[in-house]
């Protein structure tokens, strides 16, 4: 499950500004500015996906909920090997763990059920707020 919210604040802020290498300790800028009006655009995070036995792994935890803002700027990594016959996908409902391809939720997000490489997760601010990330082949 994903749960997104509203507001500034952001795992980044630790981060120091993207767009102003001469500023990395001082991280007030990127939450004030989460587009990067000073240089390339913030990543809040990066989620490391894997899986083993039939279920995803984020950043080494089995299938856990992962809250992030709306308006700010996720990657999903999904460059492993493991991810080849498993296509990442936020939905809107939770179908008992099962993909659900009537539900798919693609707004603000770039090369949802992806199976290799990274998608890109950006949720406007009327974004639902509970999605659901699940196999496209696989329930559980």
């Amino acid at each position: 499950m994903v749960a997104w919210y509203s507001g500034v604040a952001c795992d980044a802020c630790d981060a120091g500004d993207a767009g102003d290498p001469g500023n990395a300790g001082d991280a007030a800028d990127e939450c004030d500015d989460p587009d990067g009006a000073d240089g390339a655009e913030a990543i809040a995070k990066t989620h490391v996906v894997t899986v083993s036995n039939g279920k995803f792994y984020v950043d080494g935890n089995s299938n856990p909920t992962l809250y992030l803002f709306r308006g700010h700027k996720y990657v999903i990594d999904v460059s492993s090997s493991t991810t080849n016959s498993h296509p990442f996908y936020f939905q809107t409902t939770d179908n008992s763990g099962a993909y659900d391809s009537s539900n798919v939720y693609s707004t603000g997000i770039t090369n949802n059920g992806a199976t290799s490489g990274t998608i890109t997760v950006k949720l406007p601010s009327d974004a639902p707020s509970t999605l659901y990330y699940r196999c496209g082949y696989h329930s559980g």
